[in-house]
């Protein structure tokens, strides 16, 4: 970490008097974790300092997994614009001696007394107040349209507020005017601990030494993944000893699991087939399967993710599932984002797509023929790859 960047950070946060914090977030997605946790613990740091923080996430509504996160009720789904207007009269022609205003009739009238010349009409003019906010803080954002509508519907805001951009992905735009990106971290939860041990001081408590070690336990898969690192255990270790809830994380994270996912796993481990050339992993579920485990398809991103850690030797999972009558959709897991690049530019309906995490659906298509096509796919894709 840069000093430059450090000391540039640390002044844009100090003077900053309203800060917005935004990220994108599935809540299909574990890993998204991370982008909330580092959220909301940059959220109880600035809170600290005296600052006043606004939270925001498109459509945001955690799942209950997240719900013992501290300050979770911050975050907000939409940015709010405030109605305050401001009424501005030159008086370059007419310096003003006297004003007063009030109510007549359900409308304000304003009284002004020229000290010398006249207020013409067009000396006054009307403006709707701009964003209230002085810093935008991105989190685990590569780009500015992964915030979804927060940029579509705030387009504005984003190019004319200056830009805080923390993440770790490489294919990160560089879009702020200061651009906080360490590729080799595990998350971006990992940077913000390394960023607050430099400026934190005595702001660094345990409710964001809870938030930052989900954060990173989240994007690791509990410290299983690849890409964590002895200076990710190392932080870990530290956060633990300011306090962090490793108990608790952990028991809502990963020991929750219900008792529909558990059978929908099994169902899935029944029906496992593996590629030990492309190393594609896969599995189908039928409507039904998921019906008599007596849950839907909100329990799938954790059988996909069971089905990863079961699969050591598998570089891209496949979960085919029908949804309804002649609809199948599939949610693609890769271990390294990075290298499977493909997997977001596939020729089905995209309907969410994360850098862990790809979910597609093929209409007019039974189970089987689905199946047929994705693997035939997937496989061709893989095959261009080294081995």
């Amino acid at each position: 970490m840069a000093q430059e960047i450090l000391q540039q950070i640390s002044q844009r946060l100090s003077e900053s008097d309203r800060t917005l914090i935004a990220f994108p977030f599935n809540a299909q997605s574990k890993e998204s974790g991370d982008a909330l946790g580092s959220a909301l613990a940059l959220y109880r740091y600035l809170d600290k300092l005296g600052k006043k923080v606004e939270v925001v996430s498109d459509g945001f509504s955690p799942s209950a997994r997240f719900a013992f996160l501290p300050h979770i009720q911050m975050v907000r789904p939409e940015i709010s614009r405030d109605s305050r207007y401001t009424v501005r009269i030159n008086t370059e022609s007419a310096p003003i001696k006297e004003w007063s205003y009030g109510l007549k009739k359900g409308a304000l009238e304003i009284y002004l007394t020229p000290a010398s010349g006249a207020v013409r009409a067009e000396d006054l003019s009307i403006h709707r107040q701009a964003y209230p906010y002085d810093t935008v803080v991105t989190l685990d954002t590569p780009d500015l349209p992964a915030l979804g509508k927060l940029f579509e519907d705030h387009a504005d805001l984003f190019y004319q507020t200056p830009i805080l951009n923390i993440d770790h992905h490489a294919q990160n735009e560089q879009y702020g005017q200061i651009n906080l990106v360490e590729m080799n971290a595990s998350a971006t939860g990992e940077i913000l601990a390394e960023l607050f041990k430099k400026i934190g001081g005595p702001h660094f408590d345990e409710q964001i030494a809870t938030n930052l070690f989900a954060a990173i336990f989240l994007k690791t898969g509990g410290f299983k993944h690849p890409a964590t690192t002895p200076n990710t255990l190392k932080l870990a270790a530290e956060l633990i000893q300011l306090g962090a809830r490793r108990e608790e994380i952990m028991k809502n994270i990963f020991r929750s699991r219900s008792l529909a996912s558990l059978r929908l796993w099994g169902r899935a481990l029944a029906h496992l087939k593996h590629d030990p050339f492309t190393k594609l992993t896969w599995s189908t579920l039928t409507m039904r399967e998921i019906l008599e485990s007596g849950g839907d398809v909100r329990e799938l991103p954790d059988v996909i993710e069971e089905l990863i850690f079961t699969s050591p030797e598998a570089s891209l999972v496949a979960l085919i599932h029908e949804e309804s009558e002649g609809k199948i959709c599939v949610m693609l897991a890769t271990k390294k984002s990075t290298r499977h690049d493909g997997v977001h530019a596939l020729p089905w309906q995209m309907l969410s797509t994360s850098p862990s995490m790809t979910n597609y659906c093929l209409l007019n298509h039974t189970l089987i023929s689905a199946e047929r096509e994705v693997v035939d796919k997937l496989n061709g894709m893989l095959k261009l790859l080294p081995h």
